[in-house]
């Protein structure tokens, strides 16, 4: 460091040395401070940033973009084919209802020869 200039602002040899430790230990201070700062800012970034994306580029996207797909399904007539159920999946669901029905008795069967024990 420079030597403290003449004068009558000039301080002790003393007094000087301790005004530079509490000056460095304040800047050291001041640098954790900025670098908390920093990290808080950062960290909400990081939090808010998805949030705003969602709101100025997804939402008014699927917001334009819905009612046109919603548009186009109905016009080309393909809804009513689009929500038809498949054959298999169709005879999967008749048999699945069949063995619901089959195994109900089951029960009900079982329960009574239980119960007449």
């Amino acid at each position: 460091t420079p030597p403290p200039l003449p004068g009558p602002c000039s301080a002790p040899a003393a007094e000087s040395s301790s005004y530079e430790e509490r000056s460095d230990r304040e800047a050291e201070l001041m640098e954790k401070m900025l670098i908390q700062y920093f990290c808080i800012i950062r960290s909400q970034i990081v939090d808010v940033l998805p949030k705003l994306v969602m709101k100025f580029l997804v939402n008014p996207i699927s917001e334009e973009l819905l009612p046109f797909l919603l548009n186009s399904l109905s016009k080309g007539g393909r809804v009513q084919e689009l929500l038809a159920e498949e054959e298999v999946v169709t005879r999967k669901r008749e048999h699945s209802g069949t063995m619901m029905k089959t195994l109900s008795k089951a029960d009900d069967l079982l329960s009574g020869i239980c119960l007449d024990s």
